[in-house]
């Protein structure tokens, strides 16, 4: 899926959340926008370009956790860190950075299941 953001403000928070990539288009720093339709057709023009390419498509070597997967991974994460304290200002700046980070790691469901262990666990010590 691909999300693109209004013209004036771009995507909001809760939708950059849920992105596993960020993509953002150089623009002349003195007019620094493009509306909504020369995105559009930039960025599609860009991915029909990648996909002509004379590469073979690189196809993951594992399989991907699902995106349930991780949103149970940092809904757990979250609660969790806000349970030890972890967030001093900002919960949703630090949530996102650690989404970012996983999302980079392309984490496997063992992955993902190693570490909502080590949650649970922690969550565990935590409460006594």
């Amino acid at each position: 899926m691909i999300l693109f953001g209004t013209e004036a403000d771009g995507l909001d928070l809760a939708a950059l959340d849920r992105c596993h990539l960020l993509v953002t288009l150089p623009t002349d720093p003195d007019y620094p926008a493009l509306n909504l339709a020369q995105s559009v057709l930039l960025m599609l023009y860009e991915l029909r370009m990648a996909a002509m390419a004379d590469r073979p498509p690189r196809a993951p070597a594992y399989q991907p956790a699902t995106h349930a997967e991780l949103e149970r991974l940092f809904s757990v994460s979250e609660e969790v860190l806000a349970e030890i304290g972890f967030f001093k200002h900002n919960p949703g700046a630090a949530m996102r950075s650690l989404r970012q980070m996983a999302y980079r790691a392309a984490l496997t469901p063992d992955d993902v299941a190693l570490l909502l262990a080590v949650a649970r666990q922690a969550q565990r010590v935590a409460r006594r």
